[in-house]
């Protein structure tokens, strides 16, 4: 089919034959270019969920973090210690 977009060849490992295995059996009527691209849609989705989950995890420690160290340092301790180095 005519296309201006990029076209790619994907050699059909036996990690892809799996794919496209399963893909047959979940769209059994869509022909394989569109089971390959609905699989591809279904892994971006799930890498996008894994960052934004661990992106989320890492705010969480880090906010954990900070309310642990709270009070450790005296208020002004900063500015001191700045100060210091430019002496």
């Amino acid at each position: 089919m005519p296309t201006t977009l990029a076209r790619i060849q994907l050699t059909e490992t036996p990690a892809v034959a799996r794919a496209l295995a399963l893909a047959a059996r979940r769209w059994p009527d869509a022909p394989k270019s569109e089971q390959l691209t609905r699989m591809i849609e279904i892994g971006a989705d799930t890498v996008a969920r894994e960052q934004q989950l661990r992106v989320e995890r890492r705010t969480a420690a880090l906010r954990d973090l900070r309310r642990t160290l709270a009070g450790c340092y005296p208020p002004g301790y900063l500015e001191e210690l700045r100060a210091e180095d430019r002496e």
